[in-house]
């Protein structure tokens, strides 16, 4: 199943949403996640304007795998 990183755009969070980046495991779309927030970091760029999510292939969010 993919998982997807995603910038919502409307109203629903995870189905209006674009397509940043799509992974075959919820770790590796987590990965592409936590490089895009460093590269911004190391840019300097304040990173409060961005909501990404990560979502399976029925639009539902999927946790951080160990996080609770």
């Amino acid at each position: 199943m993919p998982y997807y990183l995603v910038e919502p755009w409307g109203r629903d969070k995870y189905r209006q949403a674009g397509v940043l980046f799509t992974g075959n495991t919820v770790q590796e779309v987590y990965a592409e996640l936590d490089r895009l927030v460093a590269r911004l970091v190391e840019q300097g760029i304040d990173l409060a304007p961005f909501e990404w999510y990560v979502v399976d292939d029925g639009r539902r969010p999927v946790a951080r795998p160990g996080a609770h």
